[in-house]
């Protein structure tokens, strides 16, 4: 809850991904017209979990972080696609941990090799099954190319800084925070986002996590 808004906001940007879509704001009615407890995850009644979403509103919405400089591309055949049959092919190893994680910092995706096919767009460096192993290691920690996004397993911490957006989350300590820039800089070229999308205008606490923002 606490660090979702910072980590899929900041990641997704860095992807450069067209939309992300919220899970969920609530499976039934009546929570949205009268107070009522947290549960699930539904977040029309979770203060916190509104909070961390505006995060993500700002560093993907707004495109307050940056899309990744570099990429990478994996190819597959359609008889190693389909070989356990269809379903989560993430999951199932078809692509190497060390490639997913290389999503931590440059763009990534996938595409068919079958008939000799390229990547359908430009990328910086293709693996497939023969030269996955020249894939680098990602050792649990690592910096975007852009310099904005850092994580590191070992201390369980996610760190985000642009221009507009700064934050740090320690699951080690169970701390997260945001804030805002005080001098804000202009916001980058990028794709307008959906007319209802918002930035927020209030600040929030809760017990478990603190949050602080200035809206420019």
């Amino acid at each position: 809850r606490a660090e979702a808004g910072l980590a899929m906001g900041a990641y997704a940007s860095l992807q450069d991904w067209d939309a992300i879509y919220r899970f969920a704001w609530s499976h039934e009615r009546a929570p949205m017209f009268k107070p009522s407890p947290s549960k699930g995850f539904d977040i029309v009644t979770d203060p916190l979990s509104q909070l961390t979403e505006r995060q993500a509103v700002l560093l993907f919405g707004r495109r307050d972080a940056a899309p990744a400089k570099g990429s990478a591309a994996y190819g597959v055949t359609a008889d190693e696609a389909f070989a356990g049959g269809l379903g989560d092919m993430w999951s199932r190893g078809l692509y190497p941990l060390p490639f997913t994680e290389l999503a931590y910092k440059v763009r990534i995706g996938s595409f068919a090799t079958d008939g000799g096919k390229k990547p359908a767009i430009a990328v910086d460096k293709v693996y497939t099954a023969a030269n996955k192993k020249e894939i680098p290691a990602f050792n649990r920690a690592g910096v975007s190319d852009t310099r904005e996004t850092s994580i590191d397993y070992n201390k369980g911490s996610l760190r985000v800084s642009t221009p507009r957006t700064a934050g740090v989350c320690s699951l080690k300590n169970m701390i997260c925070r945001r804030a805002r820039s005080p001098s804000p800089a202009p916001p980058r070229s990028a794709p307008s986002p959906p007319p209802q999308w918002t930035a927020p205008t209030s600040s929030a606490r809760s017990a478990s996590s603190s949050s602080t923002s200035r809206t420019s």
